[in-house]
């Protein structure tokens, strides 16, 4: 008896997967053969300034790289975020005052300037912005800074961003390095649109706000969610239902998994697991910097900068909780960040300081990475976005 159990056990597992793979295909090819995405490049160091936000393709079915183009000479835009329509772009300007810029999208992927704005309180938070989001309704955009504050930004009509709706400054410090202050270090509106998560890399927490996606308001729920001291969560990612939040550690070296309640916006932590496989000690001079789940909601992928950069992937169990699967060498050096395509079968990594991207080949049944030698040459390339999947 308890045999049969077994082999019903096997089967209905064996079935799942094949019905995982079944779908995952099926939705690849929904996407046009040519997939359009944009490139930020800003100089972290000792590097030229760049020239601008660049405009590249993927072909979906071979993964080979079109030619990169410049889309908008701008000055170091360090991160991006596009529209949940896909009409518009926003740029965090890393200068010396805090900037956003909005941008249309046009014919062929070119950017046409629609405005620039300051950050208000920028004589009191002085330094460059880092991290940006849109909301699902296109009304606000939401941007952190390194200096402690993260604000809400509402948009007009025509995409351009209107006036700044709200204002919150972390406080706090940590034993790490980089935690001498709070340090915002990501912005996110949740799926449902109700919550915000901010990553404090300075003082080791989880910010949760209510939103009001009309106003722009931002409401602290405190106390925010907290993590072991000197982790510097840095991104995180929402599971494919949005009931799980995983954060990578940057200091940490560590992925922390949170169930999150969607009626409340709360986070409970669940797990917190290293970068490395178990029993094996990380190198000296890594850290962590870009998460991203898998569209098919079965994988999660973490990079990490260091000697051996690579990107690690992850496999999400039904319960949330993360299996260590493998390390992929990153194949640039430093990536600061990579994006998944819309269809899951690529994702493209930059190297901050070889100035290259590269092309990865995702398993379809096992999540894991191979290499397709598919790369091309940009000035730091700092954030990789795709049109959002709808």
């Amino acid at each position: 008896m308890h045999s049969s159990v077994g082999r019903r056990r096997v089967r209905a597992r064996c079935l799942r997967s094949i019905l995982m793979s079944l779908c995952l295909m099926a939705t690849m090819h929904v996407y046009a053969a040519e997939i359009p995405f944009f490139v930020g490049s800003c100089p972290f160091g000792p590097f030229p300034p760049s020239k601008g936000i660049y405009r590249g393709s993927l072909d979906a079915e071979t993964g080979k790289l079109g030619p990169l183009t410049l889309a908008a000479a701008v000055t170091n835009p360090a991160f991006l975020a596009l529209s949940h329509d896909g009409h518009f772009l926003y740029a965090a300007l890393n200068q010396s005052k805090a900037c956003l810029a909005a941008f249309r999208i046009e014919a062929g992927g070119r950017l046409r300037l629609l405005n620039r704005v300051s950050f208000m309180n920028a004589a009191i938070h002085p330094g460059g912005s880092l991290h940006l989001s849109c909301d699902s309704t296109g009304k606000q955009i939401l941007a952190a800074w390194w200096q402690g504050p993260v604000a809400a930004f509402s948009t007009a009509a025509d995409g351009s961003i209107a006036s700044q709706a709200s204002y919150y400054v972390f406080k706090g410090s940590g034993p790490a390095i980089y935690q001498e202050t709070a340090h915002p270090h990501s912005i996110y509106p949740d799926p449902s649109n109700r919550f915000v998560y901010v990553c404090d890399l300075g003082s080791d927490v989880i910010g949760v706000f209510n939103f009001d996606s009309q106003t722009g308001a931002l409401m602290p729920k405190l106390p925010f969610a907290r993590l072991a001291p000197g982790s510097g969560p840095r991104h995180l990612a929402f599971g494919s239902d949005g009931r799980f939040v995983y954060v990578n550690n940057q200091m940490g070296l560590s992925v922390s998994v949170f169930a999150r309640n969607p009626s409340t916006g709360t986070l409970t932590l669940l797990q917190t697991i290293s970068t490395f496989p178990p029993g094996t000690a990380p190198p000296l001079n890594t850290n962590t910097s870009e998460i991203a789940c898998h569209p098919s909601g079965r994988w999660l992928y973490v990079a990490t900068r260091g000697p051996d950069s690579a990107i690690v992937v992850y496999a999400i169990k039904s319960d949330g909780l993360l299996e260590w699967v493998e390390a992929h060498p990153a194949e640039v050096k430093i990536p600061h960040n990579f994006a998944i395509d819309p269809s899951g079968q690529w994702l493209i990594a930059g190297g901050g300081d070889d100035h290259r991207i590269v092309v990865l080949r995702i398993d379809p049944a096992t999540g894991r990475l191979a290499t397709t030698g598919q790369e091309a040459s940009i000035n730091t390339p700092s954030c990789i976005v795709f049109p959002v999947a709808r």
